[in-house]
C-alpha cells in the first residue's frame, strides 16, 4: 500500500516488542496505535516513526493492566534515547492513558527531543472520553478506582518527567479525571 496515509492498529496483549519496521510508509499523513501487555517497551514503537516520514499526527492508546509496570518513579536509572532520528513534520501528539510506566515516558522523551515542527502534545491519563463539561449528560465517564490512581500517577509523571522538556513553541496539555466527579486520594 504505497499510498496509505492513514494507520490504525491494535493490539490488547502484545507479546514482543515492536521490530524494526523494515518498510516504509512514505504518504502516512495520521498513525494510530492502541497497545499494551505488562512487557511491552513502548520505546520500539519509534521504528513506526521513523519509518513514516510525512507523518504529521500520532495518536497512542497506552491499553493499560492494573498490575505495575516498571514506573518512572520506581526504576531512577536515566531515561533510555534513540538518537540519531529526527521526525520533521510530525506536529501533534495524543497519548490516551498516559501513565508513570517508564517506556511510554521514554517514547515520549524520544518524541519530544527528535520532532523538530512539533506544535502540541497532549497526554490524557483517562480513557480519552469527554469530561462533564462537554458531554450532554453532564458526567464524566465512570473510571475504576485503579484507573484513577494509575491517572494521578501520571500525572505526576507528565509534571515531573516531561513538562521539562517541552520546548516552550509547544501546546502542552495534561488531561487528568475530572475532579467533580471523580475524587481519589493516593
Amino acid at each position: 500500500m504505497p499510498n496509505l496515509e492513514a494507520l490504525s492498529i491494535r493490539s490488547d496483549i502484545e507479546m514482543v516488542n515492536t521490530p524494526m519496521v523494515s518498510s516504509k510508509f512514505l504518504h502516512l499523513r495520521l498513525l494510530k496505535i492502541a497497545v499494551g501487555s505488562l512487557t511491552f517497551d513502548f520505546l520500539s514503537l519509534a521504528s513506526f516513526l521513523d519509518a513514516s516520514p510525512s507523518l504529521e499526527t500520532f495518536i497512542l492508546e497506552v491499553i493499560r493492566e492494573f498490575k505495575e509496570r516498571v514506573s518512572v518513579f520506581e526504576d531512577h536509572s536515566d531515561l533510555r534515547m534513540m538518537p540519531g532520528h529526527h521526525h520533521s513534520k510530525l506536529k501533534h501528539i495524543k497519548v490516551i492513558k498516559f501513565s508513570a510506566a517508564k517506556s511510554v515516558a521514554e517514547l515520549t522523551c524520544h518524541i519530544l527531543e527528535s520532532a523538530t515542527s512539533l506544535e502540541s502534545l497532549t497526554l490524557d491519563t483517562t480513557h480519552g472520553m469527554p469530561r462533564c463539561s462537554v458531554n450532554r449528560i453532564g458526567k464524566c465517564v465512570f473510571l475504576l478506582k485503579e484507573a484513577l490512581v494509575e491517572a494521578q500517577k501520571g500525572v505526576l509523571a507528565a509534571q515531573a518527567f516531561i513538562k521539562p522538556k517541552v520546548p516552550s513553541t509547544v501546546e502542552f496539555n495534561v488531561f487528568e479525571p475530572c475532579s467533580r466527579c471523580h475524587a481519589v486520594e493516593l
